[in-house]
């Protein structure tokens, strides 16, 4: 099978089953590709995922790429006001 099969395949699934899948894929992720990711980063990574195990409903789920865009452009304009605030006059 190529990428590219199983890039379609993947994306064919319906959007459920694309989230499972990628959770799945992050809990095996080790088992199939080598792994550079330092002890800290690693350590980081399981904190921030347990904490999203614990608490989703603290954590905005973004479906759609358009979404996502949307969002990016709102902490980009809280950021940008924020730095603008913080110079001096």
């Amino acid at each position: 099978m190529s990428v590219e099969h199983l890039e379609q395949q993947v994306q064919a699934l319906p959007l459920e089953e694309r989230w499972r899948f990628a959770e799945w894929f992050e809990d095996h992720r080790h088992e199939l590709l080598p792994d550079d990711t330092s002890p800290v980063q690693q350590a980081e990574l399981l904190r921030r995922r347990q904490e999203y195990s614990d608490h989703p409903e603290r954590f905005t789920r973004i479906e759609t790429e358009a979404a996502l865009n949307d969002y990016l452009g709102d902490v980009r304009r809280e950021v940008r006001a924020r730095v603008s605030s913080a110079r001096p006059g």
